[in-house]
């Protein structure tokens, strides 16, 4: 009856913290689970916790000695409402190695990690108070918790940690907001986020953070991006019309992004998802620009092989081309003056808007 109980206990507590897995639980031997609650109670004691609040163990060899510890932690606040952690450490038997209290951190999670240095470390889940989470990563030396590394926000309601690359060293998950010129008119919740890594550099013995585009390229490894020409900025504008109107629609809405992206700025595409498309009842999307006689958001036909005005930024991120086009509208024959802003990305030139200048 004891250990039904207390296995009971165990799996209310990880119910109400929710920060470890029933399989911790469901493969721990009547031993561990008794131990395990053996420390629960003393944890609760020395912190002066309700038990309720305590999280479920994880058994984890966290010291490296072939022999299981047991991991748990707690949160609770104090009278003025601030947020404080608790993490304790106890053998096998229930006995303490080592806890403490971290004040202002909201612990809502341990997760095992292993790297080629440090072998078996914990990574300890903190909330950042927006819905996300940052780790510490934390290893056990002379019976105390030593943190050898803290990430940012991961920008992620949990800590995704695996060996995907499987070089013996767990990586750390999460997303960057991608910040540039390109993206500056989005809100951080309509924003463009880029995976980023935390991998394990043996050479180094630290992590280092590693950020991924949307296309799947790691940023340092990017090719350098030139300055830009007349020549070169129309030659951007005439395959960026030619991308818009060679598009077969309708298509779903990521599709249609995806075609853009290589050519325009995050700015433009999220203009022309507000304003420029039409929606079918299956939920797909044609543009206004070839779906009616509306052609806000298609580039004008500017022409790499005529006289046009080029002019670059003096810190050279961004650069303007102003033409002037012909154009037949219901067989009258009409020249108009366009402009069209160019940036620099990482990864690439893009368009980002265009106008013209003409008043009528």
């Amino acid at each position: 009856m004891i250990r039904k109980i207390t296995a009971a206990l165990l799996i209310t507590s990880m119910l109400v913290m929710g920060v470890s897995s029933f399989s911790s639980v469901y493969s721990a031997s009547p031993v561990q689970i008794q131990s395990a609650y053996t420390a629960q109670a003393n944890f609760a004691k020395e912190f002066q916790l309700d038990i309720k609040t305590v999280s479920s163990p994880i058994f984890y060899d966290i010291n490296n000695d072939n022999s299981d510890e047991i991991v748990i932690t707690a949160t609770s606040k104090d009278q003025g409402n601030w947020i404080i952690g608790y993490i304790g450490i106890y053998t096998k038997d229930g006995k303490k190695v080592t806890s403490k209290s971290v004040e202002g951190q909201n612990v809502v999670g341990i997760k095992k990690i292993k790297n080629k240095s440090y072998k078996n470390a914990l990574a300890i889940v903190y909330g950042t108070g927006n819905g996300g989470v940052s780790v510490d990563v934390t290893v056990l030396q002379s019976g105390k918790l030593n943190k050898i590394y803290s990430t940012g926000a991961l920008v992620r309601e949990d800590a995704v940690i695996k060996d995907s690359d499987k070089d013996g060293s767990d990586e750390i998950y999460g997303l960057q907001y991608y910040v540039a010129l390109e993206t500056r008119s989005l809100s951080k919740a309509d924003g463009i986020y880029d995976k980023m890594v935390y991998k394990w550099d043996v050479s180094k013995n630290k992590y280092i953070k590693v950020i991924y585009g949307q296309d799947g390229i790691e940023d340092t490894k990017r090719k350098k991006v030139d300055s830009i020409t007349s020549k070169t900025a129309l030659n951007l504008l005439q395959n960026a019309r030619t991308r818009q109107v060679s598009m077969s629609v309708p298509t779903t809405l990521n599709n249609f992004n995806k075609k853009l992206e290589p050519l325009f700025t995050y700015n433009f595409i999220a203009r022309v998802n507000a304003e420029g498309l039409f929606t079918d009842s299956k939920g797909r999307v044609t543009p206004q620009y070839l779906g009616s006689d509306d052609y806000t958001w298609l580039v004008p036909a500017f022409n790499p092989i005529k006289k046009a005005t080029f002019k670059l930024s003096s810190n050279k991120q961004s650069a303007t081309v102003t033409q002037s086009i012909t154009e037949n509208v219901e067989g009258d024959l009409y020249t108009v003056t366009y402009s069209a802003t160019l940036v620099k990305t990482k990864y690439g030139w893009k368009v980002d808007s265009f106008k013209s200048n003409n008043i009528f």
